[in-house]
């Protein structure tokens, strides 16, 4: 009767039932709260609730509990709507990743963040297409014969997290135009990889700050235990609320979110007239995803009003709770909507392929980033384990734990790279073409330019001068 009732008015494709959709993704998500204000293995190791909420309606879904009971609970038809979620919020997202925000100069960014780019396209982007290529072509397609595109799925899952393994989801199933291929299990390996990365960031991350705090790493020895209530139950105390936005119309004229939604919904449309365009140079790109340019959107609504001398109107704070309210219903629904048969029978490779990563983004944390960062050196490594491993959000998580405040320069480093950074890898437009590379090239192709760009980058390492020796600890 229960899964009657929810099939018949939940599994339908009206907006009535969608609606209904996204309520039971905010039950998940409420759920993810109660359970990080209660557990405390949880707030140990600052579980997101959106992961709780998704990895709950995953077990509640039809290939876990509902192999079991006699109904279920969460109905396959459901699951396969949450399944197409992602694909679509993630372009709001990327829409504002870059809305809102002063774009400096090149010379700005390189004074400031230069150490930490090199770092992080070692570290992350091109390391780890480097990784997974090396992986794929020696192991996992000579004894597991998959797809050569596995080689891809570190980064869109690590570096890109859910939103840009979302993205990629269309790719993914409907393939390539003009060559034949699709991968369809790539869209579900790619979400659990943004799973397993967004995991192994927080676990891992939260042993290599323990271990950095008694070796006197962090300069500001901020240990987790240390941290405030707020900080590990994720909820405000009565009293202490912030303000989490401002206006910048009068609501005599229009809301003013929905002012912020204005200038949203044109970068989405802006993206979206440039892909129709790439898609009409050759067949072969039909298969690019959108996001990526829907950041590209972004910046042409930015730089427009920048010039018209209106940017101001741009509330940034806005900007980012929208961008965090689509993340966090991409999240649970992506996470909820896995295919687990499909993760299981890529099990053995696709296991091989996450300890690659998480065995590669660990030894530079630990022996490049001493070398190659300049003052505090662990505060600005292990924010960008955590983004390279799950996202930006999990660097910043990992980074307030010894730094709550800002202090240290890693911060600021940090945002600066992420500037220059994004609009390529992580989710970026060279992310988005992988694939492309990949079937139209061949997967040497794709190694060949992992390899290259990581050369250039410790070239211009070298260069400049940013190579030190260990700092060692700091003193007390």
């Amino acid at each position: 009767m229960i899964e009657d009732l929810l099939s018949s008015v939940v599994g339908s494709g009206t907006l009535k039932a969608i609606l209904l959709q996204v309520c039971i993704l905010c039950l998940l998500l409420a759920l993810g709260v109660f359970l990080r204000a209660k557990i405390k293995l949880f707030q140990k190791i600052f579980l997101p609730a959106s992961l709780i909420g998704g990895i709950i309606g995953l077990i509640l879904g039809p290939f876990m509990l509902g192999k079991i009971l006699p109904f279920e609970i969460i109905p396959e038809a459901v699951r396969a709507s949450w399944y197409s979620y992602a694909g679509v919020l993630i372009n709001i997202v990327f829409a504002c990743l870059l809305l809102g925000v002063r774009l400096p100069s090149l010379r700005e960014i390189g004074a400031k963040a230069g150490p930490q780019i090199s770092f992080g396209v070692i570290m992350g982007g091109m390391g780890d297409y480097m990784v997974g290529s090396l992986l794929t072509l020696l192991i996992l397609i000579p004894f597991f014969h998959v797809d050569p595109t596995f080689a891809t799925l570190i980064e869109i899952g690590f570096s890109g997290g859910h939103g840009t393994a979302g993205g990629m989801m269309d790719t993914f199933i409907n393939g390539i135009p003009g060559t034949g291929w699709a991968f369809p299990a790539g869209a579900d390996l790619a979400l659990t990889s943004a799973t397993v990365g967004i995991l192994s960031a927080i676990i891992c991350g939260m042993v290599f700050i323990n271990i950095a705090a008694r070796r006197g790493y962090c300069q500001l020895v901020q240990k987790p235990e240390k941290l405030s209530t707020e900080a590990r139950t994720g909820i405000v105390p009565k009293g202490k609320e912030k303000s989490i936005a401002k206006g910048t119309v009068s609501p005599a004229s229009i809301e003013p979110l929905a002012f912020i939604m204005i200038l949203i919904g044109v970068s989405i449309l802006i993206g979206w007239l440039i892909v129709r365009g790439i898609k009409a140079i050759h067949p072969y790109l039909g298969g690019v995803p959108m996001f990526p340019f829907c950041m590209l959107g972004g910046v042409v609504v930015q730089w427009s009003m920048t010039k018209l001398g209106i940017d101001y109107l741009v509330d940034r704070a806005s900007v980012e709770r929208i961008m965090g309210l689509a993340l966090e219903f991409l999240v649970v629904a992506a996470i909820a909507s896995i295919k687990i048969p499909v993760v299981v029978r890529y099990a053995a490779p696709f296991s091989i392929l996450m300890a690659g990563a998480i065995l590669y983004n660990s030894i530079l944390t630990w022996y490049l980033a001493p070398r190659m960062l300049p003052d505090a050196w662990f505060e600005r490594g292990i924010a960008e384990y955590g983004m390279q491993s799950g996202v930006t959000a999990t660097g910043l998580l990992l980074l307030r734990v010894i730094d709550p405040d800002y202090r240290t320069p890693a911060a600021e480093a940090f945002a600066f790279k992420q500037i220059a950074y994004e609009p390529f890898l992580g989710g970026g437009l060279f992310t988005g073409i992988t694939p492309v590379i990949v079937v139209t090239l061949g997967l040497k192709w794709l190694l060949g330019i992992a390899v290259g760009t990581i050369a250039i980058f410790l070239a211009i390492t070298w260069v400049f001068g940013w190579f030190h020796h260990h700092p060692g600890h700091y003193e007390r």
